[in-house]
């Protein structure tokens, strides 16, 4: 029903995609409807400027996480450079900007090698290594 055959979950577009006659795979992309605020946290707001830093880093990795690792690297550079101008919208100079996403691209990186030598999957179930998990939650 969507022009561009994507179907909107939350904060992702989804989609499926033929690879061979027989088979499909699913993709999909980070999501920001157009009503959504253009704004982030403002260069001005009363929060330490590491603490700003931190949230919008982590929001770069959200968007980073959104974006399936079959999609083309452009297409997931476009909604970064979305990101990124909203920032600027939002009072945020070139170096923030830049330390932002350099600091989310080296931490999706790290996240990428965890999940390519098996030791934190990027997508993973309920019962991955679950008994460590309650045993650590225990702990606390």
């Amino acid at each position: 029903m969507h022009e561009d055959k994507k179907l909107t979950i939350l904060d992702l577009k989804v989609w499926l995609k033929s690879i061979e006659e027989n088979k499909q795979i699913i993709l999909h992309e980070h999501y920001h409807k157009e009503v959504a605020s253009k704004t982030v946290i403002n260069k001005r707001s009363a929060m330490p400027k590491k603490t700003i830093r931190t949230i919008l880093t982590q929001e770069v990795i959200r968007i980073l996480r959104n974006c399936n690792k079959n999609l083309e690297w452009k297409e997931t550079c476009k909604h970064v450079e979305t990101f990124c101008a909203r920032m600027q919208f939002s009072g945020h100079n070139k170096e923030m900007r830049a330390q932002v996403v350099r600091s989310a691209l080296n931490a999706y990186a790290k996240m990428r090698e965890k999940d390519e030598k098996g030791e934190n999957p990027r997508y993973r179930t309920w019962q991955w290594k679950k008994e460590e998990r309650l045993e650590k939650r225990r702990d606390k």
